[in-house]
């Protein structure tokens, strides 16, 4: 089992063994895909669909993207914490055995609660992001069903396999890596989720009555960025990675910076498009870089 620096040992074989380069590159066409115009479809990218197409609302399409992942980490946080304990035998019951005893291994060796901390902070980002539709922010526009398919099912299964190379490291009882970043990762990733959910709230406040078009977002670091909440939850998955120290999440990690960084451009050049007096300034990702 080869250990890369800093980081917990990988597999010698089976699933978390490719695992990582897979999620390199769907990340690496997720952007090529972006960048050469063919964006997924939803916010002010959807694109007008014909009658045999099936769509949903915004908030609906973005509510269903979050809930599966927020629902699988905060079911692992409540057995963790003692509030779900018949959680083995409910996937016993379901033929779910090897999961079972992975789980209560993994638990029983998470001494230094680090797994706990990796489970916690996914259930955050998606429990957060399923609030912030429901109550934060504002929707004008539709989605098809096929992008909301795609972008439900890659969180919930980047979200399954995170957890389950953290719940195979630790059941493993490996010692913690060197360099320890658990707490580091700790602090980014809540400075970044408080600064994505409050640029999350800016752009909330930009439409107000009914005016629900699109204009230049202000304050915060709008001024700098052109999706300064992009930039926080690339910085959240970050956290994840540095908190959880494997392979998996760093690559979970790269494959979300891919995106959203893409993502960025793609927006910038929409609104320099859509919206006159943009200001050309604002970055993608690295002030007075790009």
């Amino acid at each position: 089992m080869a250990a890369p620096w800093g980081l917990f040992p990988q597999p010698d074989s089976g699933i978390l063994s490719v695992v990582p380069l897979v999620i390199l590159g769907i990340g690496i066409l997720m952007m090529l895909s972006e960048l050469t115009g063919n964006q997924l479809q939803y916010s002010k990218f959807a694109t007008g669909n014909d009658s045999k197409t099936r769509t949903l609302s915004g908030k609906t399409g973005m509510f269903l993207n979050y809930l599966p992942s927020g629902v699988v980490a905060s079911v692992l946080v409540a057995y963790m914490l003692g509030v779900l304990p018949m959680l083995p035998s409910l996937l016993q019951s379901c033929g779910a055995s090897s999961a079972a005893s992975l789980i209560e291994q993994a638990v029983s060796n998470d001494s230094d609660n680090r797994l706990l901390l990796v489970a916690l902070a996914l259930s955050l980002l998606f429990d957060k992001r399923l609030l912030e539709v429901l109550f934060v922010q504002k929707f004008s526009g539709t989605t098809t069903a096929n992008t909301v398919a795609f972008i439900t099912n890659a969180y919930f299964s980047n979200t399954i396999i995170l957890l389950y190379a953290q719940l195979w490291v630790t059941a493993q009882g490996f010692a913690a890596p060197t360099p320890n970043l658990k707490w580091p990762g700790l602090a980014l990733f809540l400075v970044a989720i408080t600064g994505n959910g409050y640029h999350h709230w800016l752009l909330a406040n930009l439409r107000k009555g009914s005016n629900m078009g699109y204009m230049a977002p202000q304050g915060g670091l709008f001024g700098v960025f052109v999706c300064p909440h992009y930039v926080c939850e690339i910085l959240s998955f970050v956290g994840i990675a540095l908190i959880s120290q494997t392979l998996v999440a760093c690559s979970l990690a790269a494959l979300v910076s891919f995106y959203l960084t893409s993502r960025s451009a793609s927006t910038k050049k929409w609104y320099l498009k859509k919206i006159d007096g943009f200001p050309k300034e604002r970055c993608v990702l690295i002030p007075g870089v790009w």
